[in-house]
């Protein structure tokens, strides 16, 4: 009798703790879920801000500041001008064309490279061609 009652009361229990699991996944699922849906609609608004040339960068539209400066179309924040204007700061401007003259923003690169990279991220990786490929990304 002693030994049906134990089996018994570990069945219980095992059954006790696997339901208090399954009820911490449900809630952490939901919770998950509703962070994703957040995370979402702040994605959205920050697409739309995007698509009516609002952004949320210092010096950008969104804090009243108008924007200066900037490299083949690309507005440059009011705070980097400043930066580059203090005789302070030890950085200087590059004053060599990055792109060449007939340069135009779109289109398809065609470029036969010397090797498969692992990547494209030129943050990561640090290869030949990556960097090659990376002087054509400016925009």
């Amino acid at each position: 009798m002693t030994r049906g009652f134990l089996s018994t009361l570990a069945g219980v229990l095992l059954l006790a703790v696997l339901l208090i699991a399954t009820i911490i996944s449900i809630w952490q699922g939901d919770r998950t879920e509703r962070r994703q849906i957040k995370m979402e609609q702040r994605l959205s608004a920050v697409e739309k801000q995007l698509e009516e040339g609002v952004v949320g960068a210092p010096g950008g539209a969104a804090s009243g500041r108008a924007q200066s400066g900037g490299i083949y179309g690309s507005p440059e924040p009011d705070y980097i001008t400043e930066a580059f204007s203090d005789p302070d700061n030890a950085l200087s401007r590059d004053p060599s064309p990055w792109l060449p003259a007939d340069a135009k923003a779109g289109g398809t690169l065609l470029l036969q490279l010397g090797s498969d990279p692992k990547g494209l991220n030129y943050v990561a990786e640090n290869g030949a061609d990556v960097s090659k490929i990376e002087t054509f990304n400016h925009l």
